[in-house]
């Protein structure tokens, strides 16, 4: 075993001990197998009670936590089940081979009793009630290996993962939700006689890709301490294979680029949970502004055939190791991360929703309110906006204008030629005058009239006198791909080729 093997799920390993010569990425593995899910109530209140003793609070979290999830995970493998992940105070399980029901069913009836005997969590803040609800299922799942050889992603999904998290959200605490085909399955099943089999032997590396950059140092010391970050989760539906590697890729460029931490996946009813954390491991002033800006652009990129939601809010939270010592998880809760999940569940598809709150702390943020909607573990109603851009640092920079006056014809056709480019019908526009006239000024203005309807705005300035070539464009360019001032060959290469393909088509061209 290597110092980080608890982090991943054992189906990992065997799939991968399993798995014949020339996989190639994204590649996915078709199996039937029945899966067991369920979630532990109370903790949630617990973090908010206990967040004002500071470190002891948090200390205090994370044992509660590991007193209900550590023999939940012990019991699940002793019945030969993999706990393919956490989430929160959740477990998501997979049991293959024989008689998979019956030792989900065993699994789940250990736990609810685990729960059933414990009834409540003592804590130095008073006492907190525990509930469970649980759901076992049975079919065809789908377990996909994302990225390439150095970094990959693994992830259980498909349609009887959604149905799954269907079944559970239907389930009453105490309660033990089993389909209609584990039933079916279950009928045909002998008697539990599971018999642990032996460890296959896996390459250190091959586990170590799987293993999300930055993860294994939270992990040797991250524990016990409460965090100010910024949260963004992001749900997909429609996801081939192709399109989850697409989306992956895109995602993981950007938590990259502005500082993120993708953290994990989760299952979902629509498809699949995507969390990533600005401020984990070392926070900055920007980290809300850094999560709008990577949700902006993973939901203009989505790949053709998928959709998108998102939402972000801002809070503390706990850091955790979820479960123990044979099998766990770097996770965070607290209400940010709830309320970051309930604002993306709230949002339209297509859509990165925030908070008040974000609206309020990241300067030169453009929104469209979406209303206010009462949501689960909430007491009062949240009002939601629709994340539709930021103003450039130089717009932010500038002090405070007037309403522009005098110029309501110019403004008009210039936003009737912004509604042939939203329509496919681009061109070009040249605003000239004497000096003074105004000219920036309607600029600007046809700037954020841009952004609050989905454009991007890149710009590019060149001097009166001097200059190199193609001065205006570069800026352009530079803004369109993600390029600083001098970037080398492969840089320019790689990003142009990531942005221009989803879009035209773009393939690359021996010279």
């Amino acid at each position: 075993m290597t110092h980080f093997d608890p982090l991943l799920p054992s189906s990992l390993s065997t799939s991968l001990a399993r798995r014949k010569a020339g996989w190639e990425f994204p590649h996915v593995e078709r199996f039937r197998a029945a899966l067991l899910f369920l979630d532990v109530s109370g903790f949630t209140a617990l973090t908010e009670k206990l967040q004002e003793r500071g470190r002891d609070g948090a200390e205090e979290i994370s044992d509660h936590l590991g007193s209900i999830l550590g023999p939940a995970v012990d019991r699940v493998q002793a019945l030969g089940g993999s706990v393919v992940g956490f989430g929160g105070d959740s477990l998501f399980c997979l049991f293959r081979g024989r008689e998979p029901v019956s030792r989900a069913e065993a699994a789940a009836g250990d736990i609810l009793e685990l729960v059933g005997e414990r009834g409540e969590v003592v804590s130095s803040v008073g006492p907190v009630g525990l509930g469970i609800s649980q759901a076992v299922h049975y079919g065809n799942v789908k377990a996909y290996h994302l990225g390439g050889m150095r970094r990959r992603h693994y992830l259980v999904a498909g349609e009887v993962v959604e149905e799954l998290a269907r079944l559970e959200s239907r389930a009453p605490s105490g309660a033990i939700l089993v389909s209609s085909s584990a039933r079916r399955k279950r009928a045909t099943e002998r008697r539990v006689s599971w018999r642990k089999s032996a460890l296959m032997e896996v390459e250190r590396r091959e586990l170590q890709a799987y293993l999300e950059p930055g993860l294994l140092s939270l992990y040797q010391g991250f524990e016990g301490a409460y965090r100010r970050v910024a949260v963004l989760f992001l749900e997909t539906k429609g996801g081939a294979r192709r399109r989850l590697q697409e989306f992956y890729g895109g995602l993981v460029s950007a938590a990259g680029r502005y500082g993120g931490l993708f953290l994990k996946t989760d299952l979902s009813a629509f498809g699949v949970k995507w969390l990533v954390l600005f401020g984990l491991g070392r926070a900055h002033e920007k980290d809300l502004e850094m999560a709008v800006h990577a949700g902006i652009e993973l939901i203009r990129g989505v790949p053709a055939g998928m959709r998108v939601r998102g939402g972000i809010h801002g809070g503390i939270v706990v850091n955790v190791i979820m479960g123990n010592e044979r099998r766990c998880s770097v996770d965070v809760i607290g209400d940010a991360v709830n309320t970051a999940a309930r604002t993306m569940v709230a949002a339209d598809w297509g859509e990165l929703w925030v908070t008040d709150r974000v609206k309020k702390e990241v300067a030169g943020l453009l929104v469209e309110e979406r209303g206010e909607q009462q949501v689960k573990g909430k007491r009062t109603a949240l009002t939601f906006y629709a994340a539709k851009g930021t103003l450039s640092r130089e717009a932010r920079r500038r002090p405070r204008e007037r309403p522009l006056v005098g110029r309501r014809e110019e403004l008009r056709r210039l936003a009737a030629f912004l509604g042939l480019a939203a329509e496919g019908r681009g061109g070009g526009w040249a605003i000239g005058g004497e000096a003074g006239l105004g000219k920036s000024r309607l600029a600007r203005e046809v700037e954020r009239l841009a952004l609050t309807m989905g454009f991007d705005v890149h710009a590019g300035h060149a001097p009166s006198f001097g200059g190199g070539a193609y001065e205006l464009l570069r800026g352009v360019l530079r803004g369109i791909f993600g390029l600083p001032e001098n970037p080398d060959g492969s840089l320019v290469v790689e990003r142009v080729e990531r942005r221009a393909s989803p879009v035209a088509g773009f393939r690359r061209r021996r010279l």
